[in-house]
């Protein structure tokens, strides 16, 4: 039965509080923007000018810990590279200054195992040193963690443009840009001393994995194979310095025993 044209527009559906939100359309910052998912909200970190820079970094974090598919899900997919930018860098940047105050905190303890426990101008030299890397570590990191995102992100873009991954991929770059960027979440690992380096390697690929299948729509395959082949050709630019190092020392080696 059709509907009389003159009766005006059916009434709006009643209210559901327990409806999932729908997908915001249009650009800006702080929640602004359009989001992949189907409508899920978006990371309480594009929230934070509500939420306040504190909150939405510890539920992010919290968000990528516990459920890192759910997290990648709800990532922005155009118009931001500040925000996944200056989330990776707080991370970044408190994880290096921890590193740096274990490194002090072992160099006094080892110092004083080695000897210098008893000369106290020698200790006092040795912590004033590690107290100056501190705060140089300080003020460059910030400058050291931009350089090292994107070419970070440039490898690991490149890994997925060598096995394929962006055919169903609308993010592009940036798309990659953030999944990286967030999966410093993996360098919290640091905060354990010395084994923590290598799990937060591990959890960083880990995430990052994750985040090329939710936020690229790439296979599991592929993207395991994007997120390692970078690691891969770095130990192999490692292997061929390492290996021509020691080739040119052996050879100036025998040149300085054939002069004898």
């Amino acid at each position: 039965m059709s509907q009389d044209p003159s009766a005006g527009p059916p009434p709006p559906p009643p209210y559901n509080p327990y409806a999932p939100p729908s997908a915001p359309v249009g650009g800006g910052g702080g929640g602004g923007g359009v989001y992949e998912g189907g409508g899920k909200p978006p990371l309480p970190w594009d929230e934070r000018s509500r939420l306040g820079l504190v909150d939405a970094l510890i539920s992010t974090i919290k968000l990528f810990v516990t459920d890192p598919r759910e997290a990648y899900s709800r990532l922005r997919s155009d118009g931001d590279y500040v925000g996944p930018m200056l989330f990776g860098g707080i991370i970044a940047w408190v994880m290096a200054i921890i590193g740096q105050i274990w490194s002090l905190l072992f160099s006094g303890v080892f110092g004083g195992i080695a000897g210098l426990g008893g000369d106290v101008e020698g200790l006092g030299m040795l912590m004033g040193g590690g107290i100056a890397q501190l705060l140089l570590m300080a003020v460059l990191m910030p400058f050291i963690y931009v350089i090292g995102v994107f070419i970070s992100a440039g490898l690991y873009h490149l890994g997925l443009m060598i096995v394929g991954g962006l055919q169903n991929s609308q993010a592009g770059f940036e798309g990659t840009f953030r999944i990286v960027s967030y999966s410093y979440v993996g360098q919290l690992a640091q905060i354990v001393p010395i084994l923590g380096t290598i799990v937060a390697l591990i959890w960083q690929i880990v995430l990052i994995v994750f985040g090329h299948q939710e936020h690229h729509g790439v296979p599991q395959g592929k993207a395991v194979l994007a997120a390692l082949l970078p690691l891969v050709l770095c130990c192999l630019c490692v292997a061929v310095l390492v290996i021509g190092a020691g080739m040119m020392g052996a050879g100036l080696a025998g040149l300085a025993g054939a002069g004898g």
